[in-house]
């Protein structure tokens, strides 16, 4: 099954939509990058090891992907590799159904809805979220 997933483009309007709910300033497009020790799903251990094997740190985001046949868009909570140059590296393997360029974005806090922590958030973009008062 081929996913019928896309990555959003600059200045996308559903980007800066989840950029601003998220709380996410930065944006930036990675390539996964093969690492033979990394484990699909398991970015957080991934980069803590990658770290100590290779200094650096780790930055958490979201990576952002858009569906091509809905107005569907979602964000699914990420960590990568940030090596000493400041550069971002995505070390975590994906399945083959899933694109291997990511959106990732970051910044700020990513707490939602009366602090409390979503790992995806799936957006109908026809329906935006409304917060209770």
């Amino acid at each position: 099954m081929i996913s019928d997933t896309v990555l959003p483009v600059v200045g996308d309007v559903r980007l800066l939509e989840i950029q601003k709910l998220l709380k996410c300033h930065h944006t930036e497009w990675l390539t996964v990058e093969n690492h033979p020790a990394s484990h699909t799903t398991q970015c957080h251990q991934n980069v803590a090891e990658h770290i100590q094997r290779h200094q650096g740190t780790a930055q958490l985001g979201y990576n952002i992907m858009f569906s091509e046949n809905s107005t569907k868009w979602t964000a699914i909570q990420h960590c990568v590799w940030r090596d000493n140059q400041q550069q971002l590296h995505d070390i975590t393997p994906v399945k083959s159904t899933q694109l291997n360029s990511h959106c990732f974005i970051w910044g700020n806090t990513a707490k939602l809805f009366h602090n409390v922590f979503f790992d995806t958030v799936t957006i109908n973009y026809n329906y935006p979220i409304q917060r209770l008062r």
